[in-house]
């Protein structure tokens, strides 16, 4: 079974950064020079239709008479204006009646000043038309293409330009991100090979150091803490597993497994078993918490007369047993043991 490949933290907040950045300058900018783009085109449009208003009122006699060189002059003005590729006077019926420069068009594309944004960058050009009123009857319609070409490429250059500043901006914020994900996964990389140590070694002592005052700082210490109360516990579970509660000297167990490490070591030991005479009749005569005092006491002077390197255990009730592991004790095993008279 392959491995599980795992993304790291630091990769995942650089990726999410670098996109974030990148998305949200390039967002911000294409939506400004889509408002930009969207009230430049429709100020040229009033412009035209003003200009075109304007014309519509001088020409309306010279179309009702026929006059197509007076309406071909008056085209002219309106031919100036910058950007207008095609400039026409068209009859009721849809027939060219005077014209300036060339452009191929249909009816129907009159109505594309109405025409989205994004339609009229795409074709180049923005159709207007404005009726000619004579008489209080319309006699006809100046047609005038407007040429987009030069605003659409302005377009397109800030709109690279806004690509390689977003560019610019996510390579700053992937630099920033680098810096905060080593601050954010310092500490966490540090409690995973801390966590790993101590499942390799059961080291409960083992500590992180903390070197943040944030979240991930307050992560840290929550840990040492924890491992804190974990090894304190497991020191408390071992002195109940090994050691006599009462008197704080070995138990039965610990005897038991003391004694299968000195005999597996082939080194020579010595056991001493110690029981107290008539120590019943000290609980019954005296009471227990006499007996426990007494069976303390009895504890204490065996751990200060027992040679260096012995090991005292209470073996249960009123016994005790002294191991040995020194060669020359166990020649004469007892007579440290009995302690001189008080006076």
């Amino acid at each position: 079974m392959a491995a599980k490949r795992h993304r790291t933290i630091g990769g995942r907040i650089v990726a999410v950064v670098f996109a974030s950045v990148l998305l949200a300058v390039a967002s911000a900018t294409i939506m400004s020079l889509w408002m930009q783009a969207t009230h430049q085109i429709a100020n040229r449009k009033a412009s035209i239709e003003g200009v075109g208003i304007v014309l519509a009122s001088a020409i309306g006699d010279h179309m009702s008479h026929g006059h197509a060189d007076h309406v071909r002059d008056v085209l002219r003005s309106i031919a100036r204006l910058a950007d207008v590729s095609y400039a026409a006077a068209a009859t009721p019926d849809g027939k060219i009646f005077a014209a300036l420069g060339t452009a191929t068009f249909l009816e129907s594309d009159l109505g594309v000043g109405d025409a989205s944004t994004l339609a009229l960058l795409r074709a180049g050009s923005m159709p207007v038309a404005v009726d000619v009123i004579n008489s209080g009857g319309k006699v006809g319609k100046i047609i005038v293409i407007a040429d987009l070409s030069g605003l659409r490429a302005s377009l397109l250059s800030a709109l690279l330009w806004t690509l390689m500043a977003a560019l610019a901006a996510a390579i700053l914020g992937i630099a920033v991100a680098l810096r905060l994900q080593r601050r954010i996964t310092q500490p966490i990389v540090s409690l995973t090979e801390a966590m790993r140590h101590i499942r390799s070694v059961r080291d409960y002592t083992t500590k992180v150091e903390n070197l943040s005052d944030d979240e991930t700082g307050m992560l840290v210490d929550s840990f040492n803490a924890m491992m804190a109360e974990i090894n304190l516990r497991d020191d408390q579970l071992e002195k109940l597993a090994y050691f006599d509660p009462l008197t704080g000297v070995g138990n039965r167990r610990r005897f038991h497994e003391d004694v299968q490490q000195l005999v597996g070591s082939g080194k020579p030991v010595a056991v001493v078993l110690v029981d107290l005479d008539n120590f019943k009749q000290v609980n019954d005569t005296f009471g227990h918490t006499t007996g426990d005092a007494l069976l303390m006491e009895i504890a204490a002077l065996l751990q200060r007369e027992a040679p260096a390197g012995a090991k005292l255990t209470r073996m249960g009730g009123d016994e005790f047993a002294i191991l040995l592991p020194d060669s020359k004790t166990r020649k004469r095993p007892t007579q440290r043991l009995r302690p001189s008279p008080r006076r």
